[in-house]
């Protein structure tokens, strides 16, 4: 008997896999040979992707293998690095870890530009492995995602380098570099200072006590503790000691907190939250990922969320401390995302009305032949209105992108992992989905699949 009087193939309709169906009888006197299951499937076009144990199973013992049976599988194409920006500080210096952005090394280095000088490239996205089908056909490898390079404040983009514009302090803010002016405190922030409003850096040489704020359009810097004080930053947070704030104030920073301790804080990033030592009772919410596993890297109590990725050393303690573990979408991140749609749509509708006049102008000028100074004036300022409305558009289209790309999709990538200890009463969140820890774990990784929260260990 040959194969295809009791066998019969059929192929998935984008050629991925091909699966074998039985369409007669078979007993102990039939047998297949390689030579003639290989011409069976050449018959179909297949010819790549064959499973072997698969193949010997079907020869061997016919009669005893399960149907459908997978006979062969297509490889699918990956996807490749994705583009992403170099600032130029990130190109020398120690080798760290490579999760954590390399301009973090420490908080008294204060990365500074000079006028003219390159201080960052994109990177290009690369193309990912080509995949095949199981009839040979040659599936091409994914560009990996892209992004559009954009000036900063203060800096230009020329071929796919970011230039200073001015001399300054780095600034980096996601996909962007800023330069800045830089507001030096040399001691504790005091009432002889006050509080800080600064449209650029702002460096404090010393701690920022309780009831303070500090706001600034690029870093801010504290080479000592912050206590109960309110931090706003545009750019990224950088804290050499810790926070300590009795549950008061808070720190925020559009992009990354970098501190050795929270110690019952309320830190907010839109990036990543790096902190050296411990979390204790604190609310921390990071957009991306959260990292606590260098030094005794343990989170005790509170809420700690993050976007994608948790990665701590020891959660909870001995006492079961109620410990929560968030992954997804953020109130935070849920609003930012609201506010950049609604950005989009009043830009659009600015711009509209800024066409509109600008195309009467036009129309003045071709009547008139020229316009009066009044009226160059104002073209002036409609023709900056419409460029600085396509800049707010197009980084409100940036972080919708941004948003959607960190939310919704649970995979490999996105989990909490304890290095050390888990302890009971440690909860992780998936988005609607829970789980609590009811006994002390070692070395776990929790994962979202079919709905349901796993433990590896």
């Amino acid at each position: 008997m040959k194969p295809e009087d009791c066998l019969r193939l059929q192929m998935s309709d984008d050629q991925m896999t091909a699966s074998c169906y039985k369409t007669a009888t078979i007993n102990e006197q039939t047998t297949f040979t390689r030579s003639e299951i290989l011409l069976f499937l050449e018959k179909s076009n297949i010819n790549f992707g064959v499973k072997e144990d698969v193949l010997q199973k079907l020869t061997e013992q016919p009669r005893l293998v399960s149907f459908p049976l997978v006979l062969a599988e297509g490889t699918k194409p990956t996807k490749g690095e994705a583009a992403y920006l170099l600032p130029v500080e990130q190109q020398q210096g120690d080798q760290i870890d490579e999760r954590l952005p390399k301009n973090l090394r420490n908080v008294t280095v204060i990365p500074m530009a000079v006028q003219g000088e390159v201080i960052g490239k994109k990177i290009a996205a690369t193309r990912g492995a080509e995949g095949k089908t199981v009839t040979g056909r040659v599936l091409p490898g994914m560009v990996g995602h892209d992004f559009v390079l954009r000036n900063g404040k203060n800096t230009t983009v020329q071929d796919n380098k970011i230039i200073a514009s001015v001399s300054g302090q780095m600034s980096i803010e996601g996909k962007r570099i800023h330069v800045f002016p830089v507001y030096e405190v040399n001691g504790d922030l005091s009432l002889e200072t006050g509080n800080i409003a600064f449209n650029g850096n702002v460096v404090i040489r010393g701690s920022v006590p309780a009831g303070y704020e500090i706001k600034a359009d690029g870093d801010v810097r504290v080479t000592g503790i912050v206590e109960g004080a309110t931090i706003q930053a545009g750019g990224s947070v950088y804290i050499g000691k810790g926070i300590a704030a009795q549950g008061k104030g808070s720190v925020t920073a559009e992009y990354d907190v970098q501190c050795e301790y929270i110690n019952q804080g309320v830190v907010t990033a839109g990036n990543n939250i790096m902190v050296t030592q411990s979390i204790i009772h604190s609310r921390v919410d990071a957009g991306h990922s959260l990292f606590c596993y260098k030094g005794r890297g343990n989170v005790i109590g509170g809420k700690c969320s993050a976007g994608r990725y948790i990665h701590v050393r020891e959660s909870g303690n001995q006492l079961n401390t109620p410990t929560s573990l968030y992954i997804g979408l953020s109130e935070q991140r849920l609003t930012k995302e609201i506010q950049s749609k609604e950005m989009i749509k009043a830009g659009k509708s600015e711009l509209a009305k800024l066409q509109k006049l600008k195309t009467a102008l036009a129309a003045k000028e071709l009547k008139q032949g020229s316009l009066d100074v009044k009226d160059r004036v104002l073209l002036l300022r409609i023709r900056s209105s419409i460029e600085d409305w396509l800049t707010k558009i197009y980084l409100a289209h940036d972080k919708v992108s941004e948003i959607e790309e960190q939310d919704h999709v649970y995979n490999d990538s996105v989990r909490i992992v304890v290095d050390k200890l888990t302890h009971m009463n440690t909860v992780a969140h998936f988005g609607k989905y829970r789980r609590s820890v009811t006994k002390d774990r070692k070395s776990v990784t929790f994962r979202l699949h079919d709905g349901e929260i796993v433990i590896q260990t």
